[in-house]
């Protein structure tokens, strides 16, 4: 409906329908103004209301016709500002209005419109409705919940922190901002953290047209524990806000390869992914943080994650490749707050083996050799452990050669 403005409220009384009765203003040249005339009835709608809340509908208005003379029966149409609030009667002269939902507090503008062959004549309420009489003022405050440690200024670890107010009409407020705890944080007003500061007040305000505001900066801690944020205002009318906001700091550990047995026989971590044969990824962490809460996925490459397994202090994933070629990049995310998480990038190899010729050149004094086949056999084992994650495995081409002394320069030579 085109209805004048609510900044119109210096003109029209809030809560007082408005006048219309066709009048034509009067002025002479090079003086002020100076009356109006008028030669149509007066419309004004009824009753007056300031504010419409719950026990208020529904709500009977009337169209209050004055010195009407003619001859044409007048019509009317009823409308609003809020299509929850509906007329029974849109038509005719008294109608009732209904409202669907109600919201906390918003203003309204309602208007009803004669018509009798010639100009029409409006007249128009500006009042507010909702559950409350009086806006209300909301105090946000934004935080991330998991911080990673940031001890050498990685521009990926800044984390935006951010305090607003919301409010349907025109308000101010300073928004005083606190921290607590022992993580060593650090401030910046950029997301690289460049530009220190030191968050303390800031002033907020809301329009008609602009209903929220906001301010923002950024943190990073150097320590592992627990912080806080706090952000307290008071409202223009004597409401005391506040919000708060608790993050914990910790550092995500994605382990060296080949560290540790994994249980397919291999090690934690490979460099490689090899085809038909599944890997072992494990990360742990330094700090609070309950690991069965690591998620772990493909992020990119023709895998699958098979299993996973969780420890008080690590989190593990068995991934299988499901091509013989690519690579695939599987990531262990510690919560949603960071922009990057511990990933692994895993080429896909094929297994290859390597045969090996083995020759005992050492001989005790009694004739017996001190190495033997099944140490070799132990040594290559552990060999392949290792290289296991390039997959490589060595295999012994035949049964170890013991040579006597005088004989290995001349075999070392051949196989140089």
């Amino acid at each position: 409906m085109n209805a004048p403005l609510l900044t119109s409220w210096w003109w029209d009384t809030p809560g007082e329908w408005t006048e219309d009765g066709g009048w034509n203003w009067l002025y002479l040249p090079g003086t002020n103004y100076l009356g109006y005339c008028c030669w149509m009835p007066t419309l004004q709608g009824a009753p007056n209301v300031s504010h419409l809340g719950p026990d208020s509908f529904p709500a009977e208005f009337h169209a209050v016709l004055t010195d009407y003379c003619g001859t044409t029966q007048p019509t009317f149409q009823w409308s609003s500002s809020d299509e929850n609030i509906q007329f029974s009667s849109p038509h005719a002269q008294t109608t009732m209005a209904t409202c669907d939902s109600l919201p906390s507090w918003a203003s309204l503008v309602m208007s009803v419109q004669a018509n009798f062959g010639g100009p029409p004549l409006e007249s128009y309420l500006y009042s507010t409705y909702g559950t409350n009489e009086t806006p209300q003022v909301a105090l946000s405050l934004s935080a991330p919940e998991l911080v990673f440690l940031n001890d050498d200024n990685r521009t990926s670890r800044w984390y935006r922190v951010s305090v607003g107010i919301s409010c349907e009409v025109e308000t101010n407020v300073t928004v005083t901002i606190s921290h607590s705890g022992s993580t060593n944080a650090r401030f910046a007003s950029d997301s690289i953290g460049e530009n220190s500061i030191t968050p303390s007040q800031v002033n907020l305000s809301t329009s008609y047209s602009e209903r929220t505001a906001n301010y923002s900066f950024y943190m990073a801690s150097a320590n592992i524990g627990d912080g806080s944020f706090t952000a307290e205002c008071t409202t223009p009318d004597g409401d005391e806000l506040s919000a708060a906001r608790n993050y914990k700091v910790i550092e995500p550990l994605r382990k060296l390869v080949c560290t540790d047995e994994a249980p397919n026989g291999g090690y934690y971590n490979p460099s490689r992914l090899v085809y038909g044969t599944n890997a072992w990824l494990e990360v742990g962490v330094n700090g609070n943080y309950d690991m069965t809460e690591v998620e772990w996925r493909i992020v990119s490459g023709p895998g699958r994650i098979v299993s996973t397994a969780t420890t008080s202090q690590t989190s593990a994933a068995c991934v299988e490749a499901t091509s013989d070629t690519g690579e695939v990049v599987v990531e262990a995310a510690f919560g949603s707050d960071s922009a990057e998480q511990p990933q692994f990038a895993l080429p896909v190899v094929h297994k290859r083996r390597v045969s090996v010729a083995a020759y005992i050149t050492t001989v005790s004094a009694n004739g017996q050799t001190p190495i033997t086949h099944q140490t070799i056999e132990r040594k290559l084992t552990s060999a392949n452990r290792v290289f296991s994650q390039s997959g490589i495995e060595f295999y012994l081409l035949e049964p170890p050669t013991v040579l006597p002394n005088s004989q290995y320069a001349i075999v070392r030579e051949q196989y140089q």
